[in-house]
């Protein structure tokens, strides 16, 4: 075998463990995070896009008396999944985040507590978001929230693509503070 073709095996190695390690990594974070069960609340957040699961996961919550109250994080108008028939129901009420992050769904939550007398919250996101928005929440939500992952059904090179983003913005949420009332407008 020549040097270059060892070489470059031990460079295929090197790349093939690094990914492995990744992968292997990111499994508690992203695949398998930590489970947490709805709890009785003030309110239910849906963090965007409102999918149809999540939705239907807070409205089960609702119906089943855990909350009264459902804050749905939608597009800017004019975007899809902005104008949700859902956001015509009275206990319901829908909004843009700014800016349209986790960290600003976070202040979107930390409006509405203030002018709704809210306390706590269980707020519903993507399973490869949990452990991010779990990170967010606690850095930048004043208030008592739990973040349950909705299951949706994913392929191999959607899980491939949650890894990629979710570790990026890890990073971003690591190293940017949060968005406060007067920073955001």
């Amino acid at each position: 075998m020549t040097r270059t073709r060892r070489r470059a095996l031990a460079w295929l190695g090197a790349a093939l463990t690094a990914i492995a390690v990744f992968v292997i990594a990111g499994l508690p974070l992203y695949v398998f995070p930590a489970p947490s069960d709805p709890h009785r609340a003030d309110v239910v957040q849906v963090l965007g896009p409102a999918t149809d699961e999540r939705v239907d996961a807070a409205l089960r919550l609702i119906d089943d008396g855990l909350a009264s109250a459902l804050l749905v994080s939608v597009a800017a108008p004019g975007e899809p999944a902005s104008d949700l028939e859902l956001c015509d129901r009275e206990f319901v009420t829908c909004a843009t985040p700014d800016p349209y992050t986790t960290d600003g769904e976070t202040l979107l939550l930390e409006e509405y507590a203030l002018s709704h007398d809210v306390h706590s919250a269980v707020v519903l996101t993507a399973t490869g978001h949990v452990s991010r928005a779990r990170f967010v929440y606690a850095k930048c939500y004043p208030g008592a929230a739990t973040v349950v992952g909705v299951s949706t059904p994913s392929s191999l090179l959607d899980w491939a693509g949650v890894y990629v983003y979710q570790t990026a913005a890890f990073v971003k949420a690591l190293v940017t503070p949060c968005a406060h009332p007067h920073d955001a407008r």
